[in-house]
């Protein structure tokens, strides 16, 4: 009998008992000698949390709302690519639990399902995380299939112009097995990753992302989502530091925001 799943660490490590060690070294790697991935772990712990004492909690809620929308719980399912790596599944399992869950569930661009039948599980609320190709066309198709999909936020990742050396898998040529593919990209022509001695992902993201993003590029995704419709916003995703929030004072929320669909 295996033991209860309790806790993160559990997961991990059942995980890298049971997938393959690209798998696994994909999922848990970070970039160069992955000193940042070891600060944010250590950035979690360093955290504290205060009780009240006397306060009178006998009933508890966890509910909050993410942008005007009710989730059960301040936990979210974030936008990560490839779940078919991990489940047969893939992201309609994960689309099911966060439905299950009552919570957020952001589709990954780089998803193994088509975004049609990923939506399609999931309920309110729903977003799609949007990376901007150097084709606009293709990035237009993807904004435009989402809402049609169900999507109700657009959240356009800022902080990729470039994939970080991710040493692990370069030693393991990461790749997508024969099966497998960039879903929503297929019918564009863009599903599957080059052939190459090191990271097949990285040299997808060298190939394909717009590496020079800049403020005229929201402009032009605030446009386009305003020729399809007009609700509420939604930020962007990557803006670290104080620096990056430049928006407030050089642009309108409606050009630092992907628009909700």
């Amino acid at each position: 009998m295996h033991p209860p799943l309790l806790n993160v660490a559990d997961y991990a490590r059942a995980a890298r008992a049971k997938l393959p060690k690209e798998v696994y070294d994909y999922c848990e790697g970070g970039a160069l000698d992955e000193i940042t991935l070891r600060e944010n772990t250590a950035g979690w712990e360093g955290l504290k949390l205060y009780y009240r004492v006397l306060a009178g909690v006998g009933a508890r809620e966890m509910k909050t709302t993410m942008l005007g929308q009710s989730i059960s719980m301040p936990i979210a399912v974030a936008p990560t690519a490839f779940h078919k790596l991990a489940c047969a599944e893939g992201e309609i399992a994960t689309a099911r639990a966060a439905k299950a869950a009552r919570t957020l569930f952001i589709l990954s661009s780089l998803s193994n399902t088509a975004m049609e039948p990923a939506l399609a599980e999931a309920a309110s609320p729903r977003w799609f995380q949007l990376y901007m190709y150097k084709d606009r066309g293709i990035t237009a198709d993807l904004v435009k299939r989402a809402e049609a999909a169900g999507a109700e936020a657009i959240v356009l990742t800022v902080d990729a112009p470039g994939l970080g050396t991710r040493e692990r898998d370069m030693r393991n040529r990461f790749t997508l097995p024969e099966g497998l593919c960039v879903e929503n990209l297929s019918p564009l022509g863009k599903g599957r990753m080059p052939e190459v001695r090191g990271s097949g992902l990285a040299a997808y993201v060298r190939d394909n992302f717009k590496s020079d993003l800049s403020f005229e590029d929201l402009d032009w995704l605030c446009g386009c989502q305003r020729r399809l419709s007009q609700r509420r916003c939604a930020p962007c995703c990557g803006a670290r530091r104080e620096s990056d929030r430049r928006f407030k004072s050089r642009r309108t929320a409606a050009r630092h925001c992907a628009r909700h669909l």
